[in-house]
Parts: C-alpha cells; sequence; structure tokens
C-alpha cells in the first residue's frame, strides 16, 4: 500500500516537472525584448542656463516619442550660459532619463513615467575648438552620433522596445560676452538621425550666416514648445 502510494506520487511529480519544462520556452520568448533599427526624426539641445534643455521628436517602426528632457548627463554642460568662461572643449554625448512628453507604441498613448520608463543615449566624440578660432563671433561643429534607447511598458514588463539609429549632429556655439568674461557658449545643436557626417569638422561661421543660424535655431525652439504645448 505505502509503496504503491510511493509509485503513485512519484509519477505526479515527474508530470508537473515535464509541464512546467514545456512552459519554460514559452516564458523565454515573452522575455524576448523588441528591437526598432533605423530610428528617424531630431533631438534639439538649446541653452537652459544651468544645463541644455532637449526637445526630441522621433519615430522607428510602430513607435514615436515626442518628448522633453528635464535632466541628464549632457557633454555640452561647459557651454551652457551658466558657466561665466564658456568652453573650448566639450562632448557632443548627452544622456536622459527624466523625460516629459508623450510615447505611441502600436497605437497605444503612454507618458514617460518611472512606470513607464524611457531613456535615450546619444554617443557621439569630443572636440577642442583650434586656437586660431578663438577670436571668431561664432563656429559650426558637425560630427557623427549613434543613438540608443529603451522604453519599458508597464503592461509587459519583461518586453522592453529597444531603439537604435544614428545620424549627424550639428552645433552651434557663439562667442558672448558675460560678466566681463568672453567665450562660446551653446546656442543650439541638432541631432538629425539619418546619413552620418565622416568625421568632426570645426569652422568658424562668417558673421551674416551666425545671423541665419540664430533665427533657425530659435525656430526650431519655438517649434518645440508648441508641440510640447
Amino acid at each position: 500500500m505505502r509503496t504503491s502510494q510511493t509509485s503513485s506520487a512519484s509519477r505526479v511529480l515527474q508530470l508537473f516537472a515535464i509541464v512546467i519544462v514545456g512552459f519554460l520556452p514559452v516564458a523565454s520568448a515573452h522575455a524576448d525584448p523588441i528591437t526598432i533599427t533605423g530610428v528617424t526624426g531630431i533631438a534639439t539641445l538649446v541653452n537652459a542656463g544651468i544645463a541644455p534643455r532637449a526637445t526630441v521628436n522621433i519615430a522607428g517602426d510602430g513607435f514615436s516619442a515626442s518628448v522633453t528632457t528635464f535632466n541628464g548627463a549632457f557633454g555640452l554642460s561647459a557651454c551652457v550660459t551658466g558657466r561665466v568662461t564658456g568652453c573650448t572643449s566639450a562632448s557632443l554625448s548627452w544622456f536622459s532619463s527624466d523625460l516629459g512628453g508623450t510615447i505611441t507604441f502600436n497605437g497605444v498613448v503612454f507618458n514617460p513615467t518611472a512606470i513607464n520608463p524611457l531613456s535615450l543615449t546619444f554617443t557621439s566624440i569630443s572636440f577642442v575648438i583650434p586656437p586660431e578660432f578663438l577670436n571668431s563671433s561664432a563656429i559650426q561643429i558637425t560630427a557623427p552620433f549613434t543613438f540608443s534607447g529603451r522604453f519599458g511598458r508597464s503592461q509587459f514588463p519583461t518586453e522592453p522596445v529597444i531603439l537604435s539609429g544614428e545620424g549627424t549632429v550639428n552645433l552651434l556655439l557663439v562667442n558672448r560676452t558675460i560678466g566681463g568674461f568672453n567665450g562660446f557658449f551653446l546656442d543650439h545643436a541638432d541631432y538629425v538621425f539619418g546619413p552620418r557626417a565622416s568625421g568632426l569638422t570645426i569652422e568658424p561661421v562668417p558673421e551674416p550666416t551666425t545671423i541665419l543660424l540664430l533665427a533657425s535655431g530659435l525656430a526650431a525652439t519655438i517649434l518645440g514648445l508648441r508641440k510640447r504645448t
């Protein structure tokens, strides 16, 4: 009698183990991330006094985001007006996960929060302004960048959306006088997704072109604010 009960219990445990093992591939398949490559759009950094502020409008297969940064790690923080002396060198890379705005994935709209987190990383190179350009009224810098992002949805926490892309960043630094000190400060930096620049380019900007670039940067900032509103 005891032997029969033991044998029955053993068969039940074996059947239970087979069922669990059978479900494992299904569970692991649902944990795979969803990868979206070739992200398109533009991200624009402007001078916010203490750190740059970014407006990001990007899209991919079934995905889009229109967000604005509140905080982040910006390589161009050395070039904001909160630093009296401006910058002669900085990094074009930046990262932020503190964002406000909207995210749309497969027709469902989300807001970036701790429950539905979105992080953005732009990886680029550092620059040093040549000494012969330090008396210029403005500097135009062009460089390649790569992009990666991660979006986690509260409905499917084990299936993050992974974003990737690349493009060219165009940075405009303007020579200003603040507190009796002259220096180069960030006006705007456009991270345009698409073809990548072949390398780093640094060149002074003639005065009429500087005015045009300032106007285009202001227009981009106003457009970003309107979209956010």
